[in-house]
Order: structure tokens, then C-alpha cells, then sequence
């Protein structure tokens, strides 16, 4: 059965009238708002600062804005345990002044710690490192805040633990209580934003993909057992440029409808497209890429719990993938909605026909968002 609404819960906002605005010339977060779904993407402080073209294009479709890593525990505390806030207040006081919710990754991931985190011992150390970590993050942004990314990829079946969760830093140092006590600490820093659980893999066929989605949603029943505040999950949607079969609708689809009955919302959080295995002519990449995107967003939208679309990045030219994924012939990758000249692609008409055709939702909203297109950036310390 559904969750029941708790005091700790953020309120359904009522579904906004729909605009009287010709169709060709409609923003994605236009038409997404149509539905009860907020559009917007992730980006890097360097993509934005200083590049007021990208930054109109930006704005002209984007209701959201995350931060890729400037929130990410190594990037604030590289080298020693003091912050450097400097590129994430940036980035708050770009959403703000432009009036775009603005939602933070991420407090708890195993991956992203510096090395003198990383060598904090387990136990009480451990575990006050990341309570005063969250605090200090949370704190910093309390009130201003859509949502956190409060946990961030704690499944793994490969690790082969029981309960099929991820055997990282955190992990080692603190044990699973590790998620718990992120949701918990997040939820008495910034009382007013969304909380979710952010993770991967969770739309592929296939006997490992199965074993993801039945950890996450062990782990979400623990979490919704015990009142952990919590309230949506993350779908990151790093999607395959695959011409077969890749998506298990029928396992997918029942994952968000076992997420949907714990009382949760869910939202797309990282969606990309890779083509790293795709020919290079641009018009054969850019349709397959239209066509995933399409495949993907007819299923995932279609579902009542969906109050969210972010894409990881939103052009080609900063697209994380070709540092990290490159295509084996060097040339950069079409991952995304608008090309390196900020022109809309196939993809993006994807987008707009996806969100076009799917069904209406009361929109999810913390009891921050209005504050936090309205609320001035904090002072960089």
C-alpha cells in the first residue's frame, strides 16, 4: 500500500494551467510544466560561466539546474577537510537570479571522497565526517533548496553481500546503516527539500539488471519500514546507443510500480545517450539517439510517479562522455538535446513528443522551490 503523507513530507503542488503558446516554439520545460513535470539539466559552473550564449540556451528550455559535481563531496573538500563553495554558490546564484529550481548532488557516494576521506578510520570518525559533511552542505543551501541527491548508488550485486548493496567506502566504514543515517542527517539540515535515492541500471534486460532493481527496492522497503525520510527516487538513465533489444519494459515497469506502491515519486536524473558505438555520419547517430530516447521516455513517462526530466548535461560540447566514455574513432560524442553550436537536435524533438504525449500528474514540489527562485545566493566563504 502507498506511504501515507507525513508531516516531513513535501506537498503536491495543483497541476498548472497549460500555456497558449504555438508548438514549435514551446520550451521543454513549457511543456513539460503542461504535465506536471519539471525539464532541466545538469551542468559544470566552467560550461556556464562566462558563455552567455550557452547560458540563453540554457534557460530557454531549462526549469531545473544540478550541479555535475561542484556539490560532490571531492570537489568541495579536495585536499583537505575545509570547503571551497566557490563554484556551487556560482551555480545557486545562476538558478536564482534566473528563477530555476535548483536541486544538489550528492552527499553519500562512495566514489566521489579525496583521499584523506577516504583514510578516516571506520566507526565514530567515519561517521561524524559525514553528519558534520551534511550539515555543512545542507546548511549552507537549507531553505533554498528542490532536492538532494542524498544517496547515490548503493547497489551492487557483483560485491555479492546479501542484501546485494555495494560494498564502498561507506560501506566498510559504517555498514548499511550508512543510507539511513544520510536520509535522517539531510532531513534535519534542509527540512523543507525533496530527498531521494539516486541510482544506474535500472532499465536494462538482463539477469544483473533484475538483481539491481530487487536491491534497490529491498533497500527502499527497509528505508520506508523504519520512516527514513525519503521521498523519490532517481533514475540516472545512462541510456545504450544499442540497435537490439536493451530495455526490459515489463521488469522496468514493474520496478516503478513497486516504487510507486512504497509511497515514493520517481524522476529521471542523468539521462544521455551514448554513441560511442554508433557510425560517425551525425544524421545516422543523431536518429538512433532520438530513437532511444523516445523508446525510453514512452514507457517512463507514461507512469503517474515520473515528476521529473533532467538530462546529464544539456549540449554536446560539455557532455562528460567524451573525457570519460570517448568513441574509439576520437570524435566527439551527440549525447544530448542540442549540439555544439546550441541548435536543437533529434533528440530534442524526442523530448518535446515524449512529454507532449504524456499524461498529466499533480507536480512534486518541495516547500522550497518557491524560495529558491526567489531567495539571494549565500556569500562564498
Amino acid at each position: 500500500m502507498p506511504r501515507a503523507a507525513t508531516a516531513g513530507d513535501p506537498p503536491a503542488a495543483p497541476a498548472p494551467a497549460a500555456p497558449a503558446v504555438d508548438s514549435d516554439s514551446l520550451s521543454l520545460a513549457a511543456r513539460a510544466q503542461r504535465k506536471g513535470i519539471i525539464f532541466g539539466a545538469a551542468e559544470l559552473q566552467t560550461s556556464l560561466y562566462e558563455n552567455p550564449e550557452y547560458q540563453a540556451a540554457f534557460l530557454r528550455d531549462c526549469a531545473l539546474l544540478a550541479p555535475e559535481n561542484e556539490l560532490k563531496f571531492y570537489d568541495l573538500r579536495k585536499t583537505s577537510p575545509e570547503f571551497d563553495f566557490r563554484p556551487a554558490d556560482w551555480l545557486y546564484k545562476f538558478a536564482s537570479s534566473n528563477r530555476l529550481l535548483f536541486s544538489g548532488h550528492v552527499f553519500a557516494w562512495g566514489i566521489a571522497l579525496p583521499k584523506w576521506a577516504k583514510d578516516t578510520p571506520p566507526g565514530k570518525k567515519a561517521e561524524a565526517m559525514l553528519v558534520e559533511h551534511i550539515w555543512a552542505v545542507a546548511g549552507r543551501y537549507r531553505g533554498r533548496m528542490h532536492s538532494w541527491d542524498t544517496v547515490n548508488e548503493a547497489i551492487e550485486p557483483n560485491d555479492k553481500r546479501p542484501d546485494l548493496m555495494r560494498d564502498n567506502y561507506w560501506m566498510k566504514a559504517l555498514g548499511p546503516s550508512y543510507v539511513e543515517l544520510a536520509f535522517r542527517t539531510a532531513a534535519e539540515a534542509d527540512p523543507d527539500a525533496i530527498l531521494f535515492y539516486n541510482e544506474y541500471g535500472l532499465e536494462y534486460i538482463g539477469d544483473y539488471h533484475d538483481r539491481r532493481r530487487e536491491g534497490t527496492l529491498k533497500m527502499l522497503d527497509r528505508l520506508v519500514s523504519a520512516k527514513v525520510p525519503i521521498h523519490a527516487v532517481g533514475l540516472q538513465s545512462h541510456l545504450p546507443s544499442s540497435r537490439g533489444k536493451w530495455m526490459d519494459h515489463k521488469g522496468y515497469t514493474s520496478f516503478l510500480d513497486s516504487v510507486h506502491q512504497l509511497g515514493l515519486r520517481t524522476m529521471i536524473t542523468e539521462l544521455d545517450v551514448t554513441d560511442h558505438t554508433l557510425p560517425l555520419n551525425i544524421a545516422e547517430r543523431d536518429d538512433w539517439i532520438a530513437k532511444i530516447t523516445a523508446e525510453y521516455l514512452a514507457t517512463t513517462l507514461e507512469h503517474p510517479s515520473i515528476s521529473e526530466l533532467i538530462t546529464w548535461g544539456y549540449c554536446d560540447k560539455y557532455t562528460y562522455l567524451n573525457a570519460y566514455h570517448p568513441r574509439p574513432d576520437g570524435f566527439p560524442q551527440r549525447p544530448l538535446p542540442i549540439d555544439s553550436a546550441y541548435q536543437r537536435k533529434p533528440m530534442w524533438w524526442a523530448i518535446a513528443r515524449a512529454l507532449d504525449q504524456a499524461p498529466s500528474r499533480p507536480p512534486f514540489l518541495s516547500r522550497a522551490a518557491s524560495m529558491a527562485t526567489a531567495t539571494p545566493a549565500p556569500e562564498a566563504r
